[in-house]
C-alpha cells in the first residue's frame, strides 16, 4: 500500500493556547504543522517553507491576517484559495474583506469536526470512511 503523502499546514495565531490546540487537532489527522505568532513571522515561515494550507487569526500583534493575507497573495497568488480565517468575532471591517476576497473563515471556538472538514475540503483529501 502506498504511504500517503504528508500534508503541510501553517497555523498562525498568537494566542499560544489555540496555536496548542490547532497542533493537537491537525497532527491528530496526519497533518504537519508549523506555527507563527504574527503575520511578519507567518511570511517568513512560509518563505522558508513550502505549505498545503494556512490558518490564520485575524486579529494579531505587529502584522494581523489580513494583512499577511494581502503581502501573501501579493508575492504568491495561488494560495488565494488556501487559506482559513479563524477569528473571535467578526467586525464591519472584516465582514467586507471576507465577501471581497471570498475568504473561508470559522468562528472561534473551533469545533473539531466544523474545522477538520474545511481543512481537508481544501486540500482536497475526501473524508475517512
Amino acid at each position: 500500500m502506498p504511504e500517503k503523502m504528508k500534508r503541510y499546514i501553517l497555523a498562525l495565531d498568537d494566542d499560544s493556547d489555540t496555536r496548542e490546540l490547532l497542533i493537537e487537532m491537525l497532527a491528530g489527522h496526519g497533518y504537519e504543522v508549523r506555527t507563527a505568532r504574527n503575520g511578519i513571522d507567518g511570511l517568513k515561515m512560509f518563505n522558508i517553507g513550502k505549505y498545503d494550507l494556512i490558518i490564520s487569526d485575524i486579529d494579531m500583534p505587529l502584522m494581523n491576517g489580513i494583512e499577511f493575507y494581502k503581502e501573501l497573495i501579493k508575492n504568491v497568488p495561488f494560495m488565494r484559495d488556501r487559506i482559513i480565517f479563524i477569528a473571535d468575532n467578526i467586525e464591519y471591517k472584516t465582514k467586507r474583506f471576507i465577501k471581497e476576497e471570498g475568504v473561508r473563515y470559522i468562528l472561534k471556538p473551533l469545533t473539531i469536526v466544523e474545522f477538520i472538514s474545511t481543512v481537508n475540503d481544501i486540500i482536497g483529501i475526501a473524508p475517512s470512511a
